[in-house]
């Protein structure tokens, strides 16, 4: 029972901000709000909860369901700033096999999905660290050269994170 009270109050006070705008309740449920958040569209995100029913026996132990939707509306897009990226691979003895093989499919799939606008420099680690690509920008020339360097790693020696990390 200790734990239901909690559970209401901090989805009251949750929901508190949103109560200005409370819409009628769902004819399933009792809701206890129902607005949009406040963003700078308001029709962007919508939240609805609803309890199945109004009241508890405080001497009985009962199952209370609470039903959250959340609803998005249509963003508007905006030109994201190109990003400058740094990615550390371990490639230590340990991630011989799938794992290293994982990694690079990891490693290419991210280079694949970021523009031609945007930086990477890629370091892996195992006994030492190793600066595999230095800061490129990813036009079609650079982005083919870090996809073979991504394919050449190997696994190998101990796992060296903190030099990883620094380098």
């Amino acid at each position: 029972m200790r734990r239901l009270s909690i559970l209401l109050a901090l989805l009251a006070v949750a929901c508190q901000p949103l109560a200005a705008a409370t819409k009628s309740p769902e004819p399933s449920g009792t809701a206890l709000a129902a607005a949009p958040a406040p963003a700078a569209d308001p029709k962007l995100v919508e939240l609805v909860a609803a309890l199945d029913r109004s009241a508890l026996a405080a001497d009985t132990a009962s199952v209370l369901t609470a039903r959250l939707r959340m609803t998005a509306g249509t963003a508007r897009l905006v030109k994201r700033a190109p990003l400058a990226l740094v990615l550390a691979i371990d490639t230590s003895g340990s991630m011989a096999g799938n794992a290293i093989e994982d990694a690079r499919a990891a490693a290419k799939a991210l280079v694949g999905a970021l523009r031609d606008d945007d930086r990477i420099a890629i370091v892996t680690f195992d006994s030492r660290a190793e600066v595999l690509v230095a800061t490129t920008e990813l036009k079609t020339a650079g982005r083919a050269k870090i996809l073979a360097r991504i394919d050449a790693m190997q696994a190998r020696g101990t796992t060296d994170l903190a030099n990883g990390m620094a380098t």
